[in-house]
């Protein structure tokens, strides 16, 4: 039986009271140890793990994981800056209008006459070369720059067919001696026909030192070329040395003169080349290129190098820093300018 007790109004205080005590200290522990802001901190996450069967929600941190959010910065992102392309360097080659008379290039035939200078770049061949080939005498002349060419070509000539009696029987002559040349064919066969084997002084192309004629000694004498048999190697390969067949049989109506199996003239390399695999000979050569413009150049390859050609009549040539140059005369009117890359 249930008795009247003084304790109980006591007791019923203090469980009225309970929950709100409970309330004042884990309500406000709870508030001191809410996590930061969504965003404060990107280097710690979140995860929310509910105690069991209570209804707080208690925080958990775990430090030093990155958030997969991006992180947001107020400072602007530095973008890379393309590579400013470097700028095309030129230097410019100042020629003088007498350098059209001078080079490797030089048109020299009936309708172009050629005025030896004072300074031709003459050497003596006897000086310079090899014991693979022989000379009619002593004092034969050859411009400068196609001395090692011409080694070149009767040493591999030799190596290839054991023969070394090929004579070089004419290289540069001056005017007195080419009207002699010229008396002889004419008293011998009449003017008219005369001037297709021999050229009229200031015509030949022996005036520059670019040509020579080649004959054959035998029996201790000089016949006569015929470039046959295992002589018709240097019809087939001279262009590999700079040199062409400069009268072939097939142009004489090109350039006017005789079928001259013997006559070989130095053009240069690569110029020989591109010569020879067009079937062309120097008229049409010289023609072909003056299509061509410093805008609009004439490319091709030799030996693995890339070459520009063209024609110009400037005589300030603007030239690309990065290419050799070579620059020749025409003997006409202007410049070939070739550029090796």
């Amino acid at each position: 039986m249930w008795k009247n007790n003084n304790r109980t109004p006591i007791l019923i205080a203090i469980l009225v009271q309970l929950p709100i005590f409970l309330f004042l200290v884990f309500g406000v522990r709870g508030a001191a140890s809410e996590p930061p802001a969504d965003g404060d901190d990107p280097f710690y996450v979140e995860s929310l793990a509910i105690a069991g069967g209570d209804e707080r929600e208690d925080a958990v941190y775990t430090a030093a994981i990155p958030s997969d959010e991006p992180v947001v910065s107020d400072e602007p992102a530095e973008t890379e800056q393309p590579d400013e392309p470097e700028e095309d360097v030129f230097f410019t080659v100042l020629m003088d209008s007498s350098d059209i008379y001078r080079g490797s290039l030089l048109l020299i035939n009936a309708d172009h006459p050629y005025e030896i200078p004072d300074d031709a770049g003459l050497i003596v061949i006897n000086d310079d070369k090899t014991m693979t080939y022989r000379i009619s005498s002593p004092n034969l002349l050859l411009y400068s720059g196609a001395m090692q060419a011409l080694n070149d070509m009767m040493d591999v000539f030799y190596e290839e067919t054991g023969r070394d009696n090929v004579t070089v029987t004419s290289a540069f002559r001056d005017n007195k001696r080419q009207q002699e040349i010229l008396d002889d064919y004419t008293a011998r066969m009449g003017r008219k026909e005369a001037l297709r084997w021999a050229a009229l002084p200031g015509h030949s192309e022996h005036h520059a030192g670019l040509a020579v004629d080649f004959g054959l000694f035998s029996s201790g004498e000089v016949r006569t070329f015929r470039g046959t048999g295992v002589y018709s190697w240097f019809g087939e390969n001279a262009h590999r040395f700079g040199f062409l067949l400069r009268y072939p049989e097939n142009k004489t109506e090109i350039t006017g003169a005789a079928y001259e199996p013997w006559h070989f003239r130095f053009v240069g390399e690569p110029h020989s080349y591109f010569i020879y695999q067009r079937g062309f000979v120097l008229e049409e050569y010289i023609e072909f290129i003056r299509s061509f413009s410093a805008d609009n150049s004439f490319t091709d390859i030799y030996n693995e190098i890339i070459y520009e050609v063209y024609y110009t009549q400037d005589l300030e040539i603007v030239i690309p820093d990065d290419s050799e140059p070579t620059i020749s005369g025409n003997n006409i009117d202007g410049f070939i300018v070739t550029l090796k890359h």
